[in-house]
Order: C-alpha cells, then sequence, then structure tokens
C-alpha cells in the first residue's frame, strides 16, 4: 500500500498537468488578445464569469423552487 507521501505527490503532479495544460478557452484567449489586443482577450477571458453565474442562479432558483414544494 502506498504511503501519505507517494500519494500526496501523486496528487501535486496530477493537478499541476491538469492545471498548466491549455484548454479550449485559454487557446481562445490567447488567439484573441494576438488578433485584437488586450481589451479583447480581456473580455473573452471574463466571459465565462457572467455565463456561468447565471447558469448557477438558474440552478439554486430551480433547486430552491423544487425544495418548496417538495
Amino acid at each position: 500500500m502506498a504511503d501519505a507521501a507517494e500519494l500526496l505527490f501523486s496528487g501535486v503532479i496530477f493537478g499541476l498537468v491538469q492545471g498548466l495544460t491549455p484548454g479550449p478557452l485559454v487557446t481562445l484567449v490567447i488567439s484573441e488578445t494576438l488578433k485584437f489586443g488586450k481589451a479583447e482577450g480581456f473580455k473573452v477571458a471574463v466571459s465565462p464569469l457572467i455565463t456561468d453565474s447565471t447558469i448557477i442562479l438558474f440552478a439554486v432558483f430551480a433547486l430552491s423552487t423544487y425544495r418548496d414544494t417538495a
């Protein structure tokens, strides 16, 4: 059985690999920044905050409505 240090090391390595791997959003931010400048890159980078918060608020509202009827 692996000891705690080995498991911690494995978790740190896997976390770093996943955290540093560029995904589609990072690629889009870099692409838009290079094409149109920092302002457009910033807009693309901030857009998930707006869209995700709307989805989260809707989900919380829907779940709270469901909880009241159950």
